[in-house]
């Protein structure tokens, strides 16, 4: 029997799409974050409003994940924290030496990767 490689149902597809935008979205999300904290030092709301903004409202970033993936940093050592002197409820967040090296590389490796993949795309037919 000749296999075709058509196995998947419809649903089954969905599903495998649906996991691979969430694994894309967190890593893009990842640089993201680096790269606001890179630029300029905020809170999680500044953060998230200037990943909304930045990308025309093309990724949004749930309140959740931002704080989640704020204290993952700090685990990491690679930002620090400071309250907001205007406002003492905010906590202020900011990339230190060792998260700075971070953003430099994840950037340089999503240049080269999207120049890479994009060409390969843009080589195929449809």
């Amino acid at each position: 029997m000749i296999d075709d490689g058509d196995h998947m149902t419809d649903s089954q597809v969905e599903k495998a799409l649906e996991n691979w935008i969430t694994s894309f979205r967190g890593g893009v999300i990842v640089l993201l974050v680096i790269a606001v904290l890179y630029e300029k030092d905020l809170h999680g709301i500044g953060i998230i409003d200037r990943i909304s903004q930045r990308t025309e409202g093309i990724v949004q970033v749930p309140l959740g994940t931002i704080y989640a993936l704020l204290q993952r940093f700090i685990r990491l050592g690679l930002i620090e924290t400071y309250k907001d002197p205007e406002d003492q409820r905010k906590t202020i967040y900011k990339l230190n030496r060792r998260g700075k090296a971070f953003y430099k590389n994840i950037r340089e490796l999503w240049l080269r990767y999207s120049v890479a993949v994009n060409s390969f795309l843009d080589s195929m037919k449809e």
